[in-house]
């Protein structure tokens, strides 16, 4: 198994894949989806996640699962982007041993399926998924400053067709 670069004195292996499934999550998949949010982005996405509103109307979430295992999910529904409502990426976030496998693609190729013109923001500092955004066909709209609690930017990104 191949050693990730740059992953820090203790790099997990990166796990051979050939792909996830991913399907619709549903009501039943909200702890599991709870687990993923705190899983990959902090205990805070236990008040404040996004994982409530699984089931919901207007609600798209999809979950990868790789065996019998979750290892990633996404949440997208309807906020408002320049006046205009526009489907948004919420959520979408991959457990750390399944990083750099190609499961956020999958995901995003999911969400692209149902919703090809959306917005997303994304911390300016997290160079993986901006790579993968703009390798999507995503395009830098703006920057806001200090936008999340820890200070870090947000780089607000849109697919194509929202531009056009």
């Amino acid at each position: 198994m191949a050693t990730p670069h740059g992953a820090g004195l203790a790099a997990l292996p990166l796990l051979e894949l050939s792909s996830a499934m991913i399907r619709p999550a549903s009501k039943s998949d909200r702890t599991q989806i709870c687990w993923l949010e705190c899983a990959c982005f902090g205990w805070e996405r236990l008040l404040f996640g996004l994982w409530p509103r699984i089931g919901r109307r207007g609600i798209s979430t999809w979950i990868a699962e790789v065996g019998e295992k979750a290892a990633g999910y996404s949440i997208t529904y309807y906020r408002e982007l320049d006046h205009q409502m526009v489907w948004y990426v919420g959520g979408i976030g991959v457990l750390q041993p399944y990083r750099h496998n190609g499961i956020a693609q999958q995901l995003m190729a999911a969400v692209f399926s149902d919703h090809p013109t959306l917005w997303l923001h994304v911390r300016a500092t997290n160079r993986a998924a901006l790579n993968l955004y703009e390798k999507l066909g995503m395009h830098e709209l703006r920057r806001i400053t200090r936008f999340y609690s820890n200070g870090d930017d947000a780089i607000v990104m849109v697919t194509h067709s929202y531009i056009n």
